[in-house]
């Protein structure tokens, strides 16, 4: 899913579900360390990505957040990305 539907999915929910209490965040990180991207050709270097605990700590703490504190975005990279 791109980064924008996710912004747009997030933005939706968050619209929709504000009186019933819902939130949504759309966490958009860059590579992450898993098997799925391993050996693809010109993937970022296993140094260069995220580890999945990291993206785990990241969603334990948006959810340990009280309903004030309502972050609709999150980008997370280990390296300098274009923003477009």
């Amino acid at each position: 899913m791109t980064r924008n539907a996710r912004l747009a999915m997030a933005q939706t929910v968050r619209v929709v579900g504000w009186y019933d209490g819902m939130r949504a965040t759309a966490i958009c990180p860059g590579a992450i360390d898993t098997d799925l991207i391993a050996g693809i050709p010109g993937t970022a270097t296993t140094a260069e990505r995220l580890q999945p605990e990291t993206v785990a700590d990241l969603v334990a703490f948006l959810l340990s957040l009280p309903d004030q504190a309502n972050v609709p975005e999150v980008i997370a990279n280990t390296r300098l990305e274009s923003p477009i």
